[in-house]
């Protein structure tokens, strides 16, 4: 029975990461410091992808939003009708992060962008100021554990 159990613990503990509360998981790699790992969202339709984390008043530490796109390219967010900061960090195709924006909610109009600077095949938006406090750099690596499209 205590061999049944280990078993299982161990099973339920591979998939922890990647199936929590049926987030993805997005883990970033820092040499320095360790990893740090984010229950998100995936973007996956149109809406998704437009409105993003708009609208929402709060976000946990350890929480964020997933866009993921077919090709790389140059990409440009807004933080139109978003109410909290959120740091922007923009990831290539080899899943470095290239850029961060530390991005606050926009009061203007028009809203100016955070732009990617550099080709690049992923966004992922966390909570303001949170790379920083966890000395997420650019040049860090990511690992993604996507779950399957809704």
């Amino acid at each position: 029975m205590k061999m049944l159990l280990l078993l299982l613990a161990t099973a339920l503990a591979g998939c922890a990461v990647s199936n929590v509360e049926g987030y993805s998981a997005v883990t970033v790699r820092n040499p320095e410091l360790g990893e740090f790992t984010f229950f998100v969202e995936v973007a996956q339709t149109p809406e998704d992808f437009r409105e993003g984390l708009m609208f929402r008043e709060s976000l946990d530490d350890d929480k964020g939003m997933l866009f993921p796109y077919k090709d790389s390219a140059q990409r440009s967010f807004w933080m139109k009708n978003t109410l909290i900061p959120l740091d922007i960090i923009f990831i290539d195709e080899n899943l470095i992060i290239k850029r961060i924006h530390n991005a606050v909610p926009c009061r203007e109009n028009p809203c100016p962008p955070y732009v990617s600077g550099v080709p690049v095949k992923y966004a992922l938006e966390i909570r303001g100021n949170l790379t920083t406090e966890k000395n997420i750099k650019e040049g860090n690596v990511v690992e993604l554990k996507l779950n399957e499209k809704r």
